[in-house]
């Protein structure tokens, strides 16, 4: 996740500039395409001075907060002076109507006194294929486990559970790797996951050395072996005040856990392991078993 300062100035009435002093552009991390429709993202004082701001969807589909508490010398530079303005902090909540995203919620320091704030951990990989050159805060979105099935994409689903009968591992992160690229999910309270992605490049029939007169495999026989790793500790998880969800970047600041599957011929507890291996085939949904999660680090 990169927050960063929103530049774009609009014009006030009265004519005078107005500066947002906070622009975010969502980011849908599996289609790799920006989101412009149906959030509602929302922005209150962390500390209950002033009343919260519903962001505004710019025409580039930006959503950028104008009358934020404490800000106002940021806002209208050309009124106030912005040098020595104390920093104030807020929470930024978002909610996507559609549920095709999960919701998120984050704390941010206003005015930004960095250019970036970087995600912790596995996660920072995600800033390096950004689309965006500009001075735009991009935040990844991810999808929810009732997210309508996208046409040309795979979908593994699970429900993870804390072992030994625990609760359900909300807010757990499933790592998906499939041909050394990695795709991730986040659980809902149920503990219910989807991790959407991109189906790898099709094999051909006879591999790499076969004639190009042979061409490929029918889709019907395209399968791939991917790697499951679950990230799950949820003392790490940060709850923010007056709010239900743990904060965004303490959900990917989660250690890696062990996964546990029960034998489906018997009661028993397969034997941990850190990385699960499965099969994707083309066009059709993988449902892992039910899998318990083990936040110690040793089996």
């Amino acid at each position: 996740m990169i927050l960063e300062n929103q530049q774009k100035t609009f014009l006030h009435c009265t004519g005078k500039a107005i500066v947002p002093a906070l622009g975010l552009r969502f980011w849908d991390a599996v289609r790799d395409e920006q989101i412009t429709d149906d959030l509602v993202v929302t922005a209150r004082p962390a500390r209950g001075y002033g009343n919260g701001v519903t962001a505004f969807r710019t025409l580039s589909g930006i959503y950028a907060f104008q009358g934020l508490p404490g800000l106002h010398s940021v806002e209208y530079p050309s009124v106030e002076p912005v040098s020595g303005q104390r920093q104030r902090r807020f929470v930024i909540k978002i909610i996507d109507s559609q549920r095709r995203f999960m919701p998120a919620v984050f704390e941010a320091d206003l005015p930004l006194t960095k250019k970036e704030l970087h995600a912790p951990g596995f996660l920072a990989q995600m800033e390096n294929k950004r689309p965006c050159a500009d001075d735009i805060s991009l935040i990844y979105l991810f999808s929810t486990s009732v997210r309508p099935i996208l046409p040309g994409l795979g979908v593994i689903r699970g429900k993870l559970e804390a072992y030994p009968g625990g609760p359900p591992a909300a807010h757990a992160v499933m790592e998906i790797c499939i041909k050394g690229k990695k795709w991730f999910g986040i659980a809902d309270d149920r503990g219910n996951v989807a991790v959407f992605l991109s189906y790898p490049s099709f094999s051909s029939s006879y591999g790499g050395s076969s004639p190009p007169s042979f061409g490929q495999k029918p889709l019907t026989e395209q399968k791939w072996t991917i790697s499951v790793r679950i990230y799950y500790d949820p003392e790490m998880l940060t709850i923010l005040p007056n709010e239900d969800l743990p904060d965004f970047k303490s959900i990917f600041s989660q250690s890696p856990c062990f996964i546990r599957t029960v034998h489906s011929a018997s009661p028993a507890v397969v034997a941990p392991v850190e990385y699960m291996p499965a099969e994707i085939s083309f066009g059709q949904e993988l449902v892992l078993p039910d899998l318990l999660v083990d936040k110690i680090t040793s089996p």
